[in-house]
């Protein structure tokens, strides 16, 4: 969904400081998938107030980056009715999964934005609320690579505090607050970090990719079904398997409304 609300202003024209205290915000529990009163969103609507919006413009697009809805007007209503109807389209019951969560889940992604895992890896997180603790996420993603950046571009600001470790987890977060660590590129790179300690994140990539992620401290695999069949020798073969084709996009709600 394109954000052309609020989110001209914050984090697209404002200075470093203002950039980094919203995004300390992420680090809130209520930063999660499909929350838009969170507080990260709420200091974005503050900022656009102060700077004197008026409007906001949103559309929605397929998962060919084709668009299949568009308005304009109070930048905050505006946004909240193209939620409303981005709800309507990639907003899915998963009650089942409440008192019965996946063993493995299988998740596929597409995306515009699909060239750098960076822009990708969110979708892991949308797959926390069906996934049992200790169970396998196995996240297929191609990240070709944006002009000179290779695909896992950004994503080495983890490897100091990979494996994901409670103990580990406390540095990453010291290091956000005494700012020897930026927020720019943690506020995404940590959610995923937060998944890894949920659950074991396995991606299937480009080869090409293989040495970088490696290195960063990633499980990669070449192809499905061998991330598939090391995860059924981890969970046994009655283990109970859930598949996300359009991750990037997909939110899971887990109770009823």
């Amino acid at each position: 969904m394109g954000l052309r609300g609020s989110g001209m202003i914050l984090p697209a024209v404002t200075g470093n400081e203002t950039i980094e205290y919203n995004h300390v915000l992420s680090l809130a529990p209520d930063c999660v998938p499909g929350n838009n009163n969170c507080r990260m969103q709420q200091d974005k609507y503050e900022a656009a107030r102060i700077a004197g919006v008026s409007m906001g413009i949103h559309m929605l697009v397929n998962n060919e980056s084709e668009p299949i809805y568009v308005n304009a007007g109070d930048f905050v209503r505006a946004h909240e009715e193209a939620i409303r109807n981005y709800d309507r389209v990639y907003r899915f019951d998963a009650s089942e999964f409440k008192d019965n969560k996946a063993d493995i889940v299988i998740v596929g992604c597409s995306a515009p934005t699909g060239e750098l895992f960076t822009h990708t890896c969110w979708a892991v997180v949308n797959c926390l609320p069906i996934v049992k603790k200790g169970g396998t996420i196995i996240f297929a993603t191609p990240s070709p690579g944006y002009r000179t950046w290779p695909g896992f571009a950004l994503m080495e600001f983890m490897k100091p505090f990979l494996p994901a470790s409670p103990e580990n987890q406390e540095r990453a977060l010291k290091s956000f607050y005494d700012q020897s660590n930026g927020l720019w590129t943690g506020c995404v790179w940590y959610k995923l970090y937060e998944a890894m300690l949920h659950a074991d994140v396995r991606i299937v990539t480009l080869p090409t990719n293989h040495a970088l992620a490696r290195d960063i401290g990633f499980n990669v695999y070449e192809n499905v079904e061998d991330a598939y069949q090391d995860a059924l020798s981890q969970h046994g073969n009655d283990a109970r398997v859930a598949f996300v084709p359009y991750g990037r996009y997909t939110l899971l709600n887990t109770l009823h409304a």
